[in-house]
């Protein structure tokens, strides 16, 4: 047998493939040609009506710029009309995934900007907003202290310090509150990126999947 398909050969003892005209079955000792196209249709050498010597020299080495083709994929190869179409097809798919890429480069560096000016704002609020504790910290520990010493230990100016002291906790509280916000938006950007990625990579497999159906077809 002859047959630019390696699986062709393995095909036709498996599913016992016949001749296309006479209906023989095609052993591994038949001698006859496979289509190099589909690499389905297959026709003993009496159908195609040469001789054992012409057959021979058609699956030798000499013979490997010969080629046969059924009488479909025959007349797709004189006139290849359907093979421009997906040619064409592909590349206007090919385009329009490029500009879906460049679109979804441009929404990725958009949003990107967008969290890192978010994140930068906090970054600079959270920043603000420790010096500020730090600065009351130091101030009210000083005051406390003078205030101790001047009213040898006043309680009601002790309570009052206490209080401010609490007052700055609760900022402090705030301040954490603000890097748990900084974590999510994080969180959320890292998210928005692995989404658009798969809806990407679905995009891509469907276009493919289509492809191939239509150079199947």
């Amino acid at each position: 047998m002859k047959s630019s398909n390696q699986g062709a050969d393995k095909h036709a003892l498996s599913c016992q493939t016949k001749c296309i005209d006479c209906v023989c079955t095609i052993e591994d000792d038949t001698k006859a040609l496979c289509c190099e196209k589909c690499g389905v249709s297959w026709k003993c050498s009496s159908c195609l009506g040469i001789r054992t010597g012409t057959y021979d020299d058609l699956i030798s080495e000499a013979g490997k710029e010969l080629h046969w083709f059924c009488e479909p994929c025959y007349a797709a190869v004189i006139n290849p009309v359907n093979d421009d179409m997906v040619t064409q097809l592909f590349q206007k798919f090919s385009q329009q995934l490029a500009q879906i890429e460049e679109k979804l480069d441009a929404k990725v560096d958009s949003t990107k900007n967008t969290l890192e000016k978010m994140v930068q704002e906090l970054e600079t609020k959270i920043n603000s907003g420790y010096e500020g504790v730090v600065k009351s910290l130091e101030k009210s520990g000083s005051e406390v202290t003078k205030a101790l010493e001047r009213s040898q230990l006043d309680v009601s100016t002790v309570q009052g310090y206490v209080e401010g002291v609490m007052k700055v906790q609760s900022r402090e509280k705030k301040v954490k509150r603000k890097t748990e916000t900084e974590e999510r938006v994080t969180l959320l950007s890292m998210a928005y990126k692995n989404q658009l990625q798969t809806w990407q990579m679905t995009v891509e497999m469907k276009i493919l999947t289509w492809l191939r159906n239509c150079c199947i077809n």
